[in-house]
C-alpha cells in the first residue's frame, strides 16, 4: 500500500509504502538421498516473511536569486523472519547453531553466539550453559545454550542529503545510516600450533600468560600442543562468544561533492556543449556505536579508514 504526494505548490513531494510481503520456494541446498550419488541438490528450500515502510521526502528549502536548496530524506524500516526452512539435518548442538544464519522463526542472517563465561585459571575460554552453570568442555553446547544477538541486516536504513545551487557552482552532502544490526568483532584465532607460521592480531600480546591473568584479560592463553589445546577446550568459545557481537550501527557522510559548470558561453569557445568540474570526498564516518575503530561497511582484520577523494572533469560535445 502506497501513497504519493505533492504540498506546497510543488515546494514538497515524497511517498510512503509499506509492505508484507511472503516469499515461498526459496532456492538453497536440499538434503537427498546419498545413494543418489549426492549430499544435496540445488531446491526450494523455504519460505520468508518481509514487512516494513519507506518513506521518501524531497523539498525545495530555499530558491530566490540564483540560490537554491533542495533536501532529500529516505528512511526504511524492514522485519523479516524465516517462516520455513528445510535443513539437510536437524540442529542437535549449540556448535551447529552458531554457525547458522537462517533458522525457522528466526530473522534472515541471525547471529548466534555462545554466552561467554571467561577463562579458567589455565586460560581456556568458558561459556554459560542454559541452567546458569559454567563450562569449557568442547562440544558440549545444545541448542538452548545458544543466545540470539541479532541480525547482520539493518532493521534501519536511509539517507539524508541536501544540494546547494549558485548559478554554476553546486555543493552537495548526501548522508547515509544503518542502524540496529550487528557483527562479529574480528578477533585473533591464533591459539596453538606453530607461532613462526602465522602473524597473530595484536591483541595476541594481551592473551593470558600466567595464573591470575583470567582477572583482567578474556583472550585465551596459548597452547602449542594442538593435541593438549583441543582436547582440553574450545577456542570457538571465544571468537564466537557473546562478547565479540558488537553493534554495527553507524552514520556516515556518504560524499561531499563540490562542482562548477563553467558558463555556456566559455563551453561554446571551446566547441563544447557542456564542460563540468568535480571534486568529491567519500565515506567520512560521523558517527558509529562500536568502540573499536570498525568501519561496518569495510569489516576486516584492522580498523581502516575509508576516506577517498576524487576528481573529475565532464566535457559533452
Amino acid at each position: 500500500l502506497g501513497i504519493d504526494f505533492t504540498l506546497l505548490n510543488h515546494r514538497m513531494n515524497g511517498s510512503v509504502d509499506v509492505y508484507n510481503k511472503n516469499t515461498t520456494d526459496l532456492i538453497g541446498y536440499m538434503p537427498v538421498n546419498p545413494f543418489s550419488g549426492y549430499a544435496t541438490i540445488v531446491g526450494n528450500m523455504g519460505d520468508l516473511n518481509n514487512k516494513g515502510i519507506e518513506i521518501s521526502l524531497r523539498t525545495l528549502n530555499l530558491s530566490m536569486n540564483g540560490f537554491s536548496w533542495y533536501t532529500t530524506l529516505v528512511m526504511a524500516y524492514n522485519e523479516n523472519k524465516v517462516t520455513n526452512l528445510q535443513l539437510q539435518s536437524p540442529i542437535a548442538t549449540g556448535d551447529q547453531k552458531v554457525t547458522r544464519q537462517f533458522l525457522t522463526d528466526f530473522p534472515a542472517f541471525s547471529v548466534f553466539a555462545y554466552r561467554y563465561a571467561g577463562l579458567d585459571i589455565l586460560g581456556d575460554p568458558q561459556v554459560y550453559l542454559s541452567d546458569e552453570s559454567v563450562s569449557k568442555m568442547p562440544n558440549i553446547t545444545m541448542p538452548e545454550d545458544i543466545d540470539y544477538l541479532g541480525t547482520f541486516q539493518p532493521p534501519w536504513s536511509g539517507g539524508l542529503s541536501n544540494t546547494f545551487g549558485y548559478k554554476g557552482f553546486e555543493v552537495s552532502v548526501n548522508m547515509v545510516y544503518n542502524l540496529g544490526h550487528v557483527i562479529r568483532r574480528p578477533v585473533n584465532t591464533f591459539f596453538t600450533g606453530r607461532l613462526a607460521l602465522t602473524n597473530p592480531l595484536a591483541e595476541f600480546a594481551d592473551r593470558w600468560k600466567e595464573p591470575g591473568d583470567e582477572n583482567h584479560t578474556s583472550i585465551p592463553s596459548f597452547v602449542s600442543n594442538r593435541s593438549l589445546s583441543s582436547s582440553r577446550r574450545s577456542i570457538e568459545y571465544y571468537y564466537n562468544g557473546d562478547l565479540n557481537v558488537i553493534n554495527a550501527s553507524y552514520v556516515k557522510v556518504r560524499d561531499i561533492t563540490f562542482a562548477y559548470s563553467l558558463p555556456k558561453e566559455i563551453s561554446n569557445r571551446l566547441k563544447a556543449e557542456h564542460i563540468r568540474l568535480r571534486m568529491q570526498v567519500s565515506n567520512l564516518m560521523l558517527w558509529k556505536a562500536n568502540d573499536y575503530g570498525i568501519d561496518p561497511e569495510f569489516i576486516g582484520t584492522m580498523p581502516v579508514n575509508q576516506g577517498t577523494f576524487t576528481l573529475g572533469l565532464n566535457v559533452a560535445f
